[in-house]
C-alpha cells in the first residue's frame, strides 16, 4: 500500500464536517418547505439561511475537496496541504462568523471577507498549477477553469450584497442561486468526469464538448445579466443553459448501461462491483440534470414558483448529490489511501437519495400531495441518504483489499 495522500485527512475531514452542517440545512430546509408550501407558516430567522447554507458551507466544501484530491492528478503536481488547510479554514471561519452575527441580531457583511479570502486562496493555487498539455481533456480543463473563475464571482457578487444591501443572506434571488449551482458546481462536475472518462471504459465524444462549453458559457452570461438587473432567469438563459447540459449528457453517455466489449470481458468482480455502482449513480444524476434544466425552463416561460423548487432540487439533489456519492464511492479511496476497496458499495444511498428527490419533485407538482407528513419524510429521506452514504464512506476505508 502506498504512502497517504497529502490532502487525504483533509478530504476526510471535509466529508465529516458537511454532516453537522447538511443535518441544520436540511431541518431549517424542512420549515422553509412548509412555508413554500403553505402548510404551516413559521416565523424564525433561520429560515433565510438555508439556500445560503446549502450552496456554500456544503457545496463549495464538497467542490473544493474535489479540487484539492483529483486536481493534481490530472496536473502532475502535488498538493499543498498547508494551501488546503489555510483556505478551507478561512472560509469556514467567513460561513460561521456570518451565521453566529446572524443569529446574535447583529447581522455584519464583515466575515464574508474571510471567507472571499478563502475562496481567493483556492482559485489561485488552483489556477497557478493549470497545465494544459492534452489537447484531449482541454474542454475539460476549461470546465474546471470556468468553475474556479465562477466561484470567485458568484460569492464577490454575495459579498457586495451584503456591504450594499445588508443581505448576509440572500433569499428569492433566483438568477443569483442558479448562477452558484450552474457557474461553478456543474462546470467542475463536467470537467471531472470528462477527465475521469477511462472509469467508465467508453470514449467522450469531444466534438461536442465545445458546443457544450459555449452554450453554457453563454447561458451564465445571460444568466448574470438576469442576476444583475434583479430579474428571474431568462428563457434565453435556461434554454442555452439545457442545451449545454444536453451536449454533456450526449458526449458524456450519462445513460450508459454496459461498458464497452473489449473491457467487459476483462472485468473482475472488483471492476464489475465498482462500476455498476458509478453508472447507477450517473444514469440518475444525468436524468435529474435533464429533468432539472427543463422544469427550470418551463420556469422562465412563465411557470409557477413549485416549478423552480422542483427544478433547482433535481439540479442539486439529484444531479450534484449523485454525482458527489458516485465519486466520493469509487475515486477517493484508490486516490486518498492508494487502495481500491468495493466490498462496502451498496443502493442505500441510491434508494434513498432519489426517493427523496423524486418525492420533492412530486409534490411540487401534485398539489394535493403537499403535507407536513411529506415534507417531514422528505427530509428524513435526505437524511438517511447521507447516512448511508457516510456508513458506507467508512467501511470502505476500513476495508481490507
Amino acid at each position: 500500500m502506498g504512502s497517504p495522500f497529502p490532502t487525504s485527512r483533509i478530504t476526510m475531514s471535509i466529508l465529516l464536517l458537511t454532516a453537522p452542517l447538511l443535518i441544520y440545512g436540511v431541518y431549517v430546509g424542512m420549515m422553509w418547505l412548509a412555508n413554500f408550501w403553505g402548510l404551516a407558516p413559521v416565523e424564525t430567522k433561520i429560515i433565510p439561511t438555508h439556500p445560503s447554507t446549502m450552496l456554500y458551507p456544503v457545496l463549495t466544501l464538497f467542490v473544493m475537496g474535489v479540487a484539492y484530491t483529483l486536481l493534481p492528478g490530472f496536473w502532475g503536481y502535488r498538493p499543498s496541504r498547508t494551501v488546503a488547510s489555510i483556505s478551507i479554514a478561512l472560509f469556514l471561519a467567513g460561513e460561521a462568523g456570518t451565521l453566529l452575527l446572524y443569529l446574535l441580531d447583529t447581522p455584519s457583511p464583515h466575515p464574508l471577507v474571510l471567507g472571499f479570502l478563502g475562496i481567493l486562496l483556492y482559485a489561485s493555487y488552483i489556477v497557478s498549477r493549470v497545465r494544459l498539455r492534452y489537447p484531449v481533456f482541454t474542454y475539460a480543463d476549461l470546465y474546471i477553469l470556468l468553475s474556479i473563475s465562477m466561484l470567485l464571482v458568484v460569492y464577490g457578487y454575495r459579498l457586495w450584497m451584503a456591504y450594499t444591501r445588508d443581505l448576509v443572506f440572500p433569499t428569492g434571488m433566483d438568477a443569483y442561486h442558479l448562477a452558484v449551482i450552474l457557474g461553478f458546481a456543474a462546470p467542475m462536475i463536467y470537467g471531472v468526469s470528462v477527465r475521469t472518462m477511462k472509469f467508465k471504459f467508453t470514449v467522450v465524444d469531444n466534438r461536442l464538448l465545445a458546443p457544450s462549453l459555449l452554450l453554457h458559457m453563454a447561458g451564465l452570461a445571460a444568466l448574470l445579466l438576469d442576476m444583475t438587473v434583479s430579474r428571474p432567469p431568462s428563457p434565453l438563459a435556461t434554454t442555452l443553459l439545457l442545451g449545454s447540459s444536453a451536449l454533456y449528457a450526449l458526449a458524456y453517455n450519462v445513460f450508459e448501461h454496459r461498458p464497452g466489449k473489449p473491457y467487459e470481458d476483462r472485468m473482475s468482480q472488483r471492476d464489475w462491483k465498482r462500476y455498476l455502482y458509478f453508472r447507477r449513480h450517473i444514469n440518475m444524476g444525468g436524468s435529474w440534470l435533464l429533468a432539472g434544466h427543463l422544469l427550470l425552463l418551463l420556469y422562465s416561460l412563465g411557470g409557477d414558483r413549485y416549478l423552480w423548487d422542483a427544478g433547482l432540487h433535481s439540479l442539486t439533489l439529484g444531479f450534484i448529490a449523485n454525482y458527489v456519492v458516485a465519486y466520493a464511492g469509487v475515486m477517493l479511496p484508490p486516490i486518498t489511501v492508494r487502495r481500491a476497496p468495493y466490498k462496502a458499495l451498496n443502493p442505500a444511498p441510491l434508494a434513498l437519495l432519489n426517493i427523496g428527490v423524486a418525492l420533492r419533485v412530486a409534490i411540487d407538482l401534485i398539489p394535493s400531495l403537499r403535507s407536513m407528513q411529506a415534507a417531514h419524510l422528505h427530509a428524513m429521506l435526505i437524511y438517511l441518504a447521507y447516512l448511508a452514504f457516510l456508513a458506507t464512506m467508512v467501511m470502505l476505508y476500513r476495508e481490507e483489499t
